[in-house]
């Protein structure tokens, strides 16, 4: 969870902080968040719409108060686009996904295996005395028939 402290730390004083806030324009915030907005996280993963979303909310507010306090003529960060923050689609995890992956280490939110990824893990683990998690390894889970009553 983003709290102000690390927002301030992590995203804008990096991508902000060398700026005089007298001297800060719209464009300027614009390329920052958009910077942020590139940025991998923890996973492999880009980080989520909410956290720019938090982040963005941190810079407008602190700007505002700047404007209070007359100094600053404008809040720059008020009208930033974002990214919608739309649900991510599930992208078919192939060879071609999986490339990419071990390129550079970043990959898709949602994925799916196809079905030769699917038969590689399945024969990779079928000797494997770890019990999964019903619907895990492309099988269905226990039929409900099959579970023991609960008293």
């Amino acid at each position: 969870m983003l709290n102000y402290r690390s927002i301030v730390d992590r995203y804008l004083i990096p991508h902000l902080g060398r700026f005089r806030l007298s001297k800060l324009r719209t464009r300027t915030v614009q390329r920052a968040m958009d910077a942020v907005c590139r940025q991998v996280v923890r996973g492999g993963r880009l980080i989520s719409p909410g956290s720019v979303s938090r982040i963005r909310a941190v810079l407008r507010s602190a700007l505002s108060e700047a404007r209070r306090q007359g100094i600053v003529g404008h809040n720059p960060a008020r009208n930033l686009r974002l990214p919608n923050g739309a649900r991510p689609h599930a992208v078919v995890w192939d060879d071609e996904h999986e490339a990419v992956w071990r390129e550079t280490g970043v990959r898709s939110r949602v994925a799916v295996w196809d079905l030769d990824n699917l038969t590689r893990f399945l024969e990779a683990v079928r000797d494997d005395p770890t019990p999964r998690p019903a619907g895990v390894g492309g099988t269905p889970g226990p039929d409900p028939g099959t579970q023991p009553d609960r008293p």
